[in-house]
Protein backbone atom coordinates (compact mmCIF):
# COMPACT_ATOMS: atom_id res chain seq x y z
CA UNK A 1 0.00 0.00 0.00
CA UNK A 2 1.33 3.66 -0.52
CA UNK A 3 2.41 5.53 2.30
CA UNK A 4 0.74 8.64 1.65
CA UNK A 5 2.26 10.06 5.23
CA UNK A 6 5.88 9.52 3.64
CA UNK A 7 4.74 11.23 0.02
CA UNK A 8 4.21 14.26 2.41
CA UNK A 9 7.08 13.62 4.56
CA UNK A 10 5.01 14.15 8.02
CA UNK A 11 4.63 11.66 10.80
CA UNK A 12 1.52 9.48 10.89
CA UNK A 13 0.75 12.22 14.26
CA UNK A 14 0.81 14.99 12.34
CA UNK A 15 -1.94 17.70 12.85
CA UNK A 16 -4.53 18.73 10.02
CA UNK A 17 -1.88 21.99 9.71
CA UNK A 18 0.98 20.11 9.57
CA UNK A 19 -0.26 17.88 6.94
CA UNK A 20 -1.56 21.00 4.80
CA UNK A 21 1.62 22.68 5.66
CA UNK A 22 4.15 19.98 4.01
CA UNK A 23 1.70 20.07 1.08
CA UNK A 24 2.18 23.37 0.31
CA UNK A 25 5.54 23.07 0.42
CA UNK A 26 6.10 20.03 -1.60
CA UNK A 27 3.68 21.53 -3.86
CA UNK A 28 5.50 24.55 -4.93
CA UNK A 29 8.74 22.65 -5.30
CA UNK A 30 7.80 20.06 -7.42
CA UNK A 31 4.77 22.07 -9.41
CA UNK A 32 5.71 21.00 -13.18
CA UNK A 33 5.41 25.30 -14.02
CA UNK A 34 8.75 25.52 -11.60
CA UNK A 35 10.06 22.09 -13.42
CA UNK A 36 9.92 22.50 -16.84
CA UNK A 37 10.96 19.46 -18.95
CA UNK A 38 11.12 17.30 -16.14
CA UNK A 39 9.02 14.81 -15.75
CA UNK A 40 10.17 13.47 -12.73
CA UNK A 41 9.14 16.33 -10.68
CA UNK A 42 5.64 16.10 -12.44
CA UNK A 43 5.03 12.21 -11.55
CA UNK A 44 6.09 13.50 -7.52
CA UNK A 45 3.42 16.42 -8.14
CA UNK A 46 0.46 14.09 -8.68
CA UNK A 47 1.83 12.11 -6.21
CA UNK A 48 1.83 14.72 -3.78
CA UNK A 49 -1.77 15.47 -4.63
CA UNK A 50 -2.87 12.35 -4.59
CA UNK A 51 -1.66 12.13 -1.43
CA UNK A 52 -2.85 15.24 0.18
CA UNK A 53 -6.69 14.54 -1.78
CA UNK A 54 -6.35 11.62 1.16
CA UNK A 55 -4.89 12.98 4.03
CA UNK A 56 -6.53 16.52 3.70
CA UNK A 57 -9.88 15.02 4.16
CA UNK A 58 -11.12 13.93 7.48
CA UNK A 59 -13.41 11.07 6.68
CA UNK A 60 -10.45 9.79 4.03
CA UNK A 61 -8.04 9.97 6.39
CA UNK A 62 -9.91 7.68 8.71
CA UNK A 63 -10.98 5.28 6.17
CA UNK A 64 -6.70 5.18 5.47
CA UNK A 65 -5.88 5.26 8.69
CA UNK A 66 -7.78 2.06 9.34
CA UNK A 67 -6.44 -0.03 6.35
CA UNK A 68 -3.07 0.63 7.89
CA UNK A 69 -3.75 -0.70 11.25
CA UNK A 70 -2.28 -4.14 11.61
CA UNK A 71 -4.28 -6.61 14.14
CA UNK A 72 -1.79 -7.70 16.81
CA UNK A 73 -2.26 -11.32 18.43
CA UNK A 74 -2.65 -10.99 22.05
CA UNK A 75 -2.77 -14.19 24.18
CA UNK A 76 -5.33 -14.93 26.84
CA UNK A 77 -3.99 -15.11 30.17
CA UNK A 78 -4.39 -18.19 32.31
CA UNK A 79 -6.55 -18.31 35.10
CA UNK A 80 -4.56 -17.87 38.37
CA UNK A 81 -6.19 -21.23 39.93
CA UNK A 82 -5.48 -23.56 36.58
CA UNK A 83 -3.01 -26.64 36.99
CA UNK A 84 0.54 -25.52 35.23
CA UNK A 85 0.83 -27.15 32.07
CA UNK A 86 2.41 -30.74 31.83
CA UNK A 87 4.40 -32.26 29.11
CA UNK A 88 2.65 -35.25 27.25
CA UNK A 89 4.22 -37.71 25.35
CA UNK A 90 3.19 -36.09 21.99
CA UNK A 91 5.48 -33.37 22.63
CA UNK A 92 8.59 -35.38 22.04
CA UNK A 93 8.63 -34.48 18.48
CA UNK A 94 9.24 -30.84 19.86
CA UNK A 95 11.58 -31.32 22.21
CA UNK A 96 13.98 -33.58 20.37
CA UNK A 97 14.30 -30.49 18.16
CA UNK A 98 15.22 -28.18 20.74
CA UNK A 99 18.68 -27.06 19.15
CA UNK A 100 16.64 -26.55 15.25
CA UNK A 101 18.06 -23.19 15.18
CA UNK A 102 21.86 -24.26 15.78
CA UNK A 103 21.37 -27.17 13.09
CA UNK A 104 19.92 -24.66 10.53
CA UNK A 105 23.08 -22.17 11.26
CA UNK A 106 25.49 -24.90 10.73
CA UNK A 107 23.59 -26.35 7.69
CA UNK A 108 25.45 -23.41 5.79
CA UNK A 109 29.31 -23.44 5.86
CA UNK A 110 31.20 -20.20 6.86
CA UNK A 111 32.38 -20.53 2.86
CA UNK A 112 29.27 -19.85 1.80
CA UNK A 113 28.20 -17.26 4.54
CA UNK A 114 31.30 -15.41 3.21
CA UNK A 115 30.02 -15.52 -0.15
CA UNK A 116 27.06 -14.35 0.64
CA UNK A 117 28.17 -11.49 2.58
CA UNK A 118 30.34 -10.74 -0.49
CA UNK A 119 27.78 -10.91 -2.55
CA UNK A 120 25.54 -8.71 -1.22
CA UNK A 121 27.40 -5.94 -0.38
CA UNK A 122 29.18 -6.09 -4.28
CA UNK A 123 25.32 -5.83 -4.98
CA UNK A 124 24.83 -3.09 -2.45
CA UNK A 125 27.69 -1.46 -4.01
CA UNK A 126 26.08 -1.48 -7.92
CA UNK A 127 22.52 -0.05 -6.22
CA UNK A 128 24.55 2.97 -4.90
CA UNK A 129 26.36 3.90 -7.83
CA UNK A 130 23.49 3.35 -10.39
CA UNK A 131 21.92 5.76 -7.89
CA UNK A 132 24.63 8.09 -7.63
CA UNK A 133 24.52 7.94 -11.67
CA UNK A 134 21.02 8.48 -12.06
CA UNK A 135 20.92 11.72 -9.97
CA UNK A 136 23.20 12.70 -11.72
CA UNK A 137 22.26 11.97 -15.07
CA UNK A 138 18.81 14.55 -14.48
CA UNK A 139 20.78 16.97 -12.91
CA UNK A 140 22.88 17.01 -15.79
CA UNK A 141 19.66 16.96 -18.31
CA UNK A 142 18.09 19.32 -15.27
CA UNK A 143 20.63 21.88 -15.94
CA UNK A 144 20.74 21.75 -19.56
CA UNK A 145 17.59 22.54 -20.13
CA UNK A 146 17.46 25.21 -17.74
CA UNK A 147 20.40 26.64 -20.34
CA UNK A 148 18.87 26.32 -23.08
CA UNK A 149 15.49 28.33 -22.09
CA UNK A 150 18.10 30.94 -20.64
CA UNK A 151 19.49 31.21 -23.30
CA UNK A 152 16.45 32.12 -25.59
CA UNK A 153 15.38 34.68 -23.01
CA UNK A 154 18.86 36.49 -23.50
CA UNK A 155 17.86 35.91 -27.48
CA UNK A 156 14.77 37.62 -26.81
CA UNK A 157 16.09 40.26 -25.27
CA UNK A 158 14.88 39.23 -21.67
CA UNK A 159 18.16 39.25 -19.50
CA UNK A 160 15.81 39.08 -15.82
CA UNK A 161 13.94 35.98 -17.11
CA UNK A 162 17.56 34.33 -18.17
CA UNK A 163 19.20 35.42 -15.42
CA UNK A 164 16.69 33.39 -13.32
CA UNK A 165 16.95 29.94 -15.53
CA UNK A 166 20.94 30.12 -15.06
CA UNK A 167 19.95 30.27 -11.14
CA UNK A 168 18.32 27.15 -11.45
CA UNK A 169 20.94 25.19 -13.81
CA UNK A 170 23.82 26.40 -11.54
CA UNK A 171 21.67 24.88 -8.72
CA UNK A 172 21.48 21.39 -10.38
CA UNK A 173 25.09 21.35 -11.41
CA UNK A 174 27.37 23.93 -9.56
CA UNK A 175 30.38 23.74 -11.63
CA UNK A 176 28.39 24.60 -15.52
CA UNK A 177 31.21 26.78 -16.91
CA UNK A 178 28.66 27.70 -20.04
CA UNK A 179 26.03 28.95 -17.61
CA UNK A 180 29.12 31.04 -15.39
CA UNK A 181 30.26 32.07 -19.02
CA UNK A 182 26.34 33.73 -20.04
CA UNK A 183 25.60 35.39 -16.99
CA UNK A 184 28.97 37.00 -16.79
CA UNK A 185 28.05 38.44 -20.35
CA UNK A 186 24.37 39.54 -19.06
CA UNK A 187 25.89 41.43 -15.91
CA UNK A 188 28.38 43.06 -18.40
CA UNK A 189 25.87 44.25 -20.85
CA UNK A 190 24.47 45.89 -17.54
CA UNK A 191 27.56 47.29 -16.28
CA UNK A 192 27.46 44.85 -13.35
CA UNK A 193 31.25 44.63 -13.89
CA UNK A 194 32.74 43.31 -10.17
CA UNK A 195 29.61 40.69 -10.69
CA UNK A 196 30.66 39.45 -14.26
CA UNK A 197 34.24 39.44 -12.68
CA UNK A 198 33.13 36.77 -9.70
CA UNK A 199 31.60 35.16 -13.12
CA UNK A 200 34.93 35.23 -15.37
CA UNK A 201 36.53 33.68 -12.53
CA UNK A 202 34.50 30.58 -11.50
CA UNK A 203 34.89 29.78 -15.37
CA UNK A 204 38.35 29.71 -15.27
CA UNK A 205 38.23 27.43 -12.19
CA UNK A 206 35.39 25.02 -13.77
CA UNK A 207 36.28 25.34 -17.76
CA UNK A 208 38.63 22.43 -19.01
CA UNK A 209 40.79 25.07 -21.72
CA UNK A 210 41.62 22.97 -25.07
CA UNK A 211 43.68 26.13 -27.05
CA UNK A 212 45.72 29.08 -25.37
CA UNK A 213 43.14 31.33 -27.43
CA UNK A 214 39.93 30.21 -25.21
CA UNK A 215 41.93 31.07 -22.34
CA UNK A 216 43.00 34.38 -23.55
CA UNK A 217 39.23 35.32 -24.00
CA UNK A 218 38.12 34.92 -20.47
CA UNK A 219 41.68 36.76 -19.72
CA UNK A 220 40.69 39.78 -22.18
CA UNK A 221 36.57 39.64 -20.99
CA UNK A 222 38.24 40.16 -17.29
CA UNK A 223 40.45 43.07 -18.48
CA UNK A 224 37.62 45.06 -20.20
CA UNK A 225 35.60 44.38 -16.76
CA UNK A 226 38.45 46.49 -15.28
CA UNK A 227 38.97 48.60 -17.96
CA UNK A 228 35.30 50.00 -17.96
CA UNK A 229 35.72 50.18 -15.01
CA UNK A 230 38.75 52.81 -15.14
CA UNK A 231 40.73 50.17 -12.66
CA UNK A 232 43.44 50.20 -15.21
CA UNK A 233 45.88 48.89 -12.73
CA UNK A 234 44.23 45.56 -12.26
CA UNK A 235 43.22 45.85 -16.55
CA UNK A 236 46.75 45.88 -17.57
CA UNK A 237 47.32 42.90 -15.53
CA UNK A 238 45.15 40.95 -17.14
CA UNK A 239 45.70 42.07 -20.64
CA UNK A 240 49.24 40.95 -19.93
CA UNK A 241 47.36 37.41 -19.16
CA UNK A 242 46.06 37.74 -22.00
CA UNK A 243 49.37 38.64 -23.91
CA UNK A 244 51.04 35.70 -22.59
CA UNK A 245 48.58 33.24 -23.98
CA UNK A 246 48.04 35.00 -27.26
CA UNK A 247 51.52 37.05 -27.68
CA UNK A 248 50.60 38.87 -31.14
CA UNK A 249 47.17 39.95 -30.95
CA UNK A 250 46.75 43.64 -32.56
CA UNK A 251 43.21 43.94 -30.03
CA UNK A 252 45.17 42.72 -26.59
CA UNK A 253 48.38 44.49 -27.58
CA UNK A 254 46.60 48.07 -28.11
CA UNK A 255 44.61 47.67 -24.82
CA UNK A 256 47.75 47.31 -22.81
CA UNK A 257 49.07 49.68 -24.85
CA UNK A 258 45.99 52.47 -23.56
CA UNK A 259 45.98 51.15 -19.93
CA UNK A 260 50.08 52.49 -19.75
CA UNK A 261 49.06 55.74 -21.49
CA UNK A 262 45.74 55.97 -19.15
CA UNK A 263 47.86 55.15 -16.12
CA UNK A 264 50.06 58.29 -17.15
CA UNK A 265 52.70 57.11 -19.51
CA UNK A 266 52.20 59.07 -22.84
CA UNK A 267 55.21 58.31 -24.19
CA UNK A 268 56.35 59.01 -28.01
CA UNK A 269 57.05 55.22 -28.27
CA UNK A 270 52.95 54.32 -26.82
CA UNK A 271 51.73 56.97 -28.78
CA UNK A 272 52.60 55.63 -31.81
CA UNK A 273 51.55 52.29 -31.21
CA UNK A 274 47.95 53.78 -30.45
CA UNK A 275 48.54 55.50 -33.62
CA UNK A 276 49.36 52.13 -35.52
CA UNK A 277 45.98 50.68 -33.64
CA UNK A 278 43.94 53.68 -34.81
CA UNK A 279 44.82 52.88 -38.54
CA UNK A 280 44.06 49.04 -38.67
CA UNK A 281 40.80 50.03 -37.55
CA UNK A 282 40.38 49.74 -33.60
CA UNK A 283 37.73 51.85 -33.21
CA UNK A 284 38.97 53.03 -29.14
CA UNK A 285 42.55 54.04 -30.43
CA UNK A 286 41.11 57.19 -32.41
CA UNK A 287 39.73 58.70 -29.14
CA UNK A 288 42.54 57.80 -27.15
CA UNK A 289 45.14 59.32 -29.48
CA UNK A 290 42.99 62.42 -29.58
CA UNK A 291 42.82 62.94 -25.81
CA UNK A 292 46.31 61.60 -24.50
CA UNK A 293 48.56 61.83 -27.22
CA UNK A 294 47.41 65.37 -29.10
CA UNK A 295 49.20 68.29 -27.97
Amino acid sequence: MVDYYQILEVPRTASANEIKASYKRLAMKFHPDHNQNNPFAEDYFKRVTEAYRVLGDMNRKYVYDASLAVPTYVPTPRPANSEPYQASVYDAPYQQYNGYEDERKSAVSPQMRKKIWIGTGIFGILMIVCGLWVYSYLNERSAKIYLDQAKQLYKDNEPRQALVRITNAIGHKINYHEAYMLRAKIRQDALNYYSALEDYELVLQYRPFKEPTEKAEIFFLRGMCYYKSYDFKNALKEFELTLAQVPKNQTYQFFKTACLIKEGNQSPELCADAMRAHHQGIKEAEELVRIYCTR
